[in-house]
C-alpha cells in the first residue's frame, strides 16, 4: 500500500535536482562568458602588442631620398641634393630621436571612439650596440676571448663583473661568465642561455627583460603594474648576441649606466638633444667636439670617471644597426607583453628593418 504525501516528497526532490542543474548550468555559463571576454582582450592586446613592434619599426626606419629614382624630367642640377651630405643630415635626425626616446616608454592611448579600442600600448626603444657582445668577444673556433682596441676583452668581463656586483646582490658573476662561454662550443644564439648557470641566474633573480624606469613611476596612476626595482641590473639589458665588439657611446643601456654611475633618470629635452647633435662630427660621426658635454647631458656623469680600460671599449661613431623593442598591451585588466630584437639593414633604394627574434613575457 502506497503512503500518502510521496508525491509531494518526489516533487520536492526534481526541484531540488532541478535547481541545482540550473545553478551548475549558470555558474559554469558565467565563467565561459568570463573566460571568453577575458581571452578576447588578451587576443586583442597580442595583436596590439605587435602592432607596438609595428610602430617601433616605422620609427626607426631612415629612407633616404636620395636613394629614390631621379625624376629624368628634372634637370635643374641645383635642386639636387648631395647624397653624401644628406645621408648625414639623416644621421643627424635620427642620433637627435634616439637620444630622446632610448630606454623610455612611449605612450599611445587607444580611445574607443577614435580607434575602436579602449587600450593602451607602451613602446621602449633601445640600442644593442651598446650592450656586452658575447660572440663578437670570443672565438668559439679557437676557444680564446679576442683582442680588441689593444686589451684581452676577457678584462672587460671581470671590470663588468665588479661594478654589477652591489646591483646583483653582492654577487660577482664576471668569473661564472667568462666560465660558461669558454665551455661552449658554438655562439651563443641568445643571451638567456647564461640562465643555464645556476650563479648567473641567481644573481639576475629573474631580472631577464629591461623595465625603464619611468614605469615606476607611471604604476601610480594604474598604469601597466610593475613591482621591479629600478637599480636592479637586467641580464638582455646587460648582455646580447647582437651587437659589436665595441660598445656605443651613444647607447649604453641602463644596467651598465647603472654600474659605473651614470644613470640618469632626467629625461633629454629636444634642445639638450639639438645641443649635442651641434657637436657631432658633420662627415661620419667619428667624434664630437665636446665628448664631455655629452656624455654629462646623456648619462648624467662625466666620462673620466669611467675607469681607462673601459673608456678603450668605447665607440663615438654613431651608426646603430641593432635594436630592441619592448611592448606592452593592455586592454581592460589583460596585459601582453613583448621583447623584440630588429636589425636596420640597407637596401638600394633606401633601408629596411627585419625582426630578428621575438619574446613573449
Amino acid at each position: 500500500m502506497v503512503k500518502k504525501g510521496y508525491i509531494l516528497f518526489f516533487t520536492m526532490i526534481m526541484l531540488a535536482m532541478g535547481t541545482g542543474i540550473i545553478t551548475q548550468i549558470f555558474y559554469v555559463g558565467n565563467i565561459y562568458n568570463s573566460y571568453v571576454s577575458v581571452t578576447l582582450d588578451k587576443e586583442r592586446a597580442r595583436q596590439l602588442a605587435l602592432s607596438g613592434v609595428s610602430v617601433a619599426m616605422s620609427q626607426l626606419m631612415l629612407l633616404d631620398k636620395n636613394f629614390s629614382p631621379k625624376d629624368k624630367d628634372d634637370k635643374d642640377e641645383k635642386k639636387k641634393k648631395d647624397p653624401k651630405k644628406a645621408r648625414t643630415e639623416n644621421k643627424k635626425k635620427f642620433l637627435e630621436f634616439m637620444l630622446q626616446v632610448q630606454n623610455r616608454w612611449q605612450t599611445f592611448l587607444l580611445k574607443h571612439e577614435s580607434d575602436g579600442i579602449d587600450a593602451e600600448i607602451k613602446v621602449c626603444i633601445s640600442c644593442e650596440n651598446g650592450k656586452i657582445d658575447c660572440n663578437k668577444l670570443y672565438n668559439y673556433e679557437i676557444h680564446k676571448f679576442i683582442s680588441a682596441r689593444g686589451q684581452n676583452t676577457e678584462n672587460l668581463y671581470k671590470i663588468v663583473g665588479e661594478k654589477l656586483t652591489p646591483l646583483l646582490h653582492n654577487k660577482n658573476i664576471a668569473d661564472s661568465v667568462i666560465s660558461f662561454i669558454k665551455k661552449q662550443k658554438r655562439p651563443l644564439l641568445t643571451a638567456t642561455e647564461f640562465l643555464k648557470d645556476k650563479k648567473i641566474a641567481q644573481a639576475f633573480d629573474n631580472q631577464i627583460f629591461y623595465i625603464p624606469s619611468d614605469h615606476i613611476k607611471e604604476n601610480k596612476k594604474d598604469h601597466l603594474d610593475t613591482k621591479k626595482a629600478p637599480q636592479q641590473a637586467y641580464l638582455t639589458d646587460t648582455f646580447t648576441v647582437h651587437g659589436e665588439s665595441s660598445l656605443s657611446m651613444w647607447s649604453l643601456p641602463p644596467s651598465l649606466q647603472k654600474a659605473f654611475g651614470l644613470y640618469s633618470d632626467k629625461k633629454i629635452s629636444s634642445d639638450q638633444a639639438k645641443e649635442i647633435v651641434k657637436k657631432v662630427s658633420s662627415i661620419q660621426f667619428k667624434k664630437i667636439d665636446d665628448w664631455s658635454r655629452a656624455f654629462e647631458i646623456i648619462y648624467g656623469g662625466r666620462n673620466n670617471t669611467l675607469p681607462k680600460e673601459f673608456i678603450s671599449y668605447l665607440n663615438p661613431k654613431f651608426e646603430p644597426r641593432l635594436f630592441s623593442v619592448l611592448c606592452y598591451a593592455k586592454v581592460g585588466r589583460v596585459s601582453q607583453k613583448l621583447f623584440a630584437l630588429l636589425e636596420k639593414a640597407p637596401m638600394k633604394d633606401g633601408e629596411t628593418i627585419k625582426m630578428i627574434k621575438i619574446y613573449w613575457i
